[in-house]
């Protein structure tokens, strides 16, 4: 397979919903990113489908099939029956005269090839008897069965699929060297144009959605109406909805099964001989082609399998077409031959598993919580993609919520300063152990109480209602004897307050006695100084300049110390 699907990096936002929707688990997650493995890929499109982050990128043939009617090739369009039911801004025929007008030769209906592929089933259940029959026209339900469901295989019809039987019809018809496009919903169809086996029958394939973006530069008023270049064939066009699959099938019963988990759940029962001559119609989109993946405008399925029907009634068989087609097709080989491609993967033993499990808080079989968030539907089937290399063991998100809480836990525990968080009401929702230590009470016994009966609220006050935070505020706790630096900072997206209260009432004491030493020094110096003075008046003519320069120096020392005071 080629690289048709895929993610960009850029968007991933580790959502897992991809692995989720994913009905193989083909999806591999390294540094936090998603990327789809092609050898595990069935094609389905549902991890296209689900993304919600617009991270998806789908290969496109467009710009090559603009190119091929730039350079003269004779494009011939086989186009979906399921097609019709997406045409919002134009009837069928407007559609074929907008394609012909922007420079397709030729325009036909898938359902030819279908057509035929129908009589070749018949013609293959009437010669070959065996317990099952499983339609071999969706690719992605033959990816599905050959790369995971060996046993299996055997019960595929070996025969093309209506797309490639009308693609090797209109090269036998046109010419080897026509460019044939296929128009319809289905990605898978793009795998299958690539398949070994049928590389060159298809040249390239786009989605409706991009085949409308391909003619929406035209003025369709304006666009002169086309039919199909085939004639009708009556009910195959009703092909693309669940029940379109008929012909004769003996006294063989007929089931149809659509969607995925429908499909899986079917295969279950193939595999456990619960079913018997059976004629099994398996689709992966549900309600067949109509819930395709690419189509332009979103419509719900029963809408588009009405469309169809409409369609249909006014498509009335042309035996004469027909018998001319199938003259044509008997000179076809429309032989299949499905081989098993899956990827054989290391299992990993029990103790392998349990290592993994543990490693991500699993203990026990207690802790499995098994909520799939993490895209696996068990928490072992995640241990097992671990082990493969395919997924992350931090992707557990129970795991993770369990590691945020415990690291913040600690932090929240751990820490000397006193920490509360209290609500709009200005209760308390949660308090760590050394602001409730001080207050004098367990943790327990103060949450949901009122903060103000324990500590002064002007400043969750000021922050609620001025949506300022209060950052590095001194704060006197005379209830608590306790200086504290305090920051208020609002918590909107969970409508609380944060209080974060640093202990600095050491460092006020030391501030406080140290201003005091200075006041003492202060009035010493003074009481020196008027002794001094007295002195000298006594015996001023002995010790006059002696005491003139003790009364400077005193001086100087007292404004000093008087200085030191302003600035504390």
């Amino acid at each position: 397979m080629n690289d048709i699907l895929n993610f960009s990096n850029v968007n991933c936002r580790n959502c897992y919903k991809c692995i989720r929707e994913c009905p193989v688990k083909a999806i591999k997650i390294e540094n936090d990113k998603a990327y789809i493995v092609e050898e595990l890929c069935i094609g389905c499109g549902k991890c296209f489908k689900a993304c919600p982050q617009d991270s998806k990128k789908m290969m496109s043939d467009l710009g090559q099939v603009k190119e091929y009617i730039k350079l003269g090739y004779k494009v011939v369009a086989t186009v979906a029956p399921s097609t019709v039911s997406d045409l919002e801004s134009m009837n069928y025929k407007k559609f074929v005269g907008a394609l012909k007008k922007i420079g397709f030769y030729k325009v036909e209906e898938t359902i030819v090839g279908a057509k035929i592929v129908t009589e070749k089933y018949e013609k293959y259940i009437k010669n070959n008897k065996q317990k099952l029959y499983i339609s071999s026209c969706c690719p992605t339900i033959n990816y599905l069965i050959t790369k995971y469901h060996e046993s299996v295989i055997k019960y595929l019809i070996p025969v093309d699929s209506p797309m490639i039987a009308h693609g090797k019809y209109l090269k036998r018809i046109y010419g080897e060297d026509i460019k044939v496009v296929f128009i319809g919903p289905c990605i898978s169809k793009k795998y299958e144009s690539l398949d070994a086996d049928s590389v060159g029958v298809i040249d390239k394939v786009i989605s409706i959605q991009e085949c409308i973006s391909l003619i929406n530069d035209i003025d369709i008023k304006n666009v002169e109406e086309n039919e199909f270049d085939n004639k009708p064939l009556g009910d195959i066009s009703l092909f693309p909805v669940e029940e379109g699959m008929n012909f004769n099938m003996g006294d063989i019963t007929k089931i149809k099964v659509s969607g995925m988990n429908n499909v899986k759940n079917l295969i279950k029962s193939i595999e456990n001989n619960e079913l018997n001559n059976m004629f099994i119609e398996l689709n992966a989109c549900i309600g067949s082609c109509v819930g395709g993946v690419g189509f332009k405008h979103d419509r719900g399925i029963h809408y588009r399998k009405n469309k169809v029907k409409e369609y249909t009634k006014s498509r009335p068989l042309d035996k004469e077409y027909l018998n001319k087609i199938i003259s044509i097709f008997e000179n076809l080989n429309l032989e299949k031959d499905f081989k098993y491609y899956g990827i054989k993967f290391d299992t990993p033993t029990e103790y392998e598993i349990r290592e993994i499990l543990v490693s991500i808080g699993k203990k026990t079989v207690k802790d499995e919580l098994n909520c799939g968030a993490c895209g696996y539907d068990t928490c072992k089937d995640k241990a097992i993609a671990v082990y493969r290399n395919l997924a992350q063991r931090h992707m557990c998100m129970g795991y993770m919520k369990d590691r945020v809480e415990a690291v913040s836990n600690v932090i929240f525990e751990a820490t000397p300063n006193y920490i509360v968080i209290v609500g709009h009401d200005f209760r308390i929702i949660d308090i760590n152990s050394a602001m409730a230590s001080i207050i004098k009470k367990t943790r327990d016994e103060l949450i949901g109480e009122y903060i103000g009966d324990y500590i002064d609220i002007k400043n969750f006050i000021d922050v609620l209602y001025n949506k300022d935070d209060v950052i590095s505020k001194k704060v006197k706790w005379e209830e608590y004897n306790k200086d504290v630096n305090a920051s208020i900072i609002s918590l909107n997206e969970h409508r609380a307050l944060l209080g974060i209260y640093i202990d600095i009432t050491k460092e006020e004491n030391q501030r406080k006695t140290i201003k005091e030493v200075k006041l003492n020094t202060i009035n010493t110096a003074q009481d020196v100084i008027n002794k001094q003075m007295r002195v000298a008046q006594e015996i001023a003519s002995l010790m006059g300049e002696t005491t003139a320069e003790t009364k400077v120096i005193l001086t100087k020392l007292k404004e000093l110390a008087m200085k030191g005071e302003e600035e504390d």
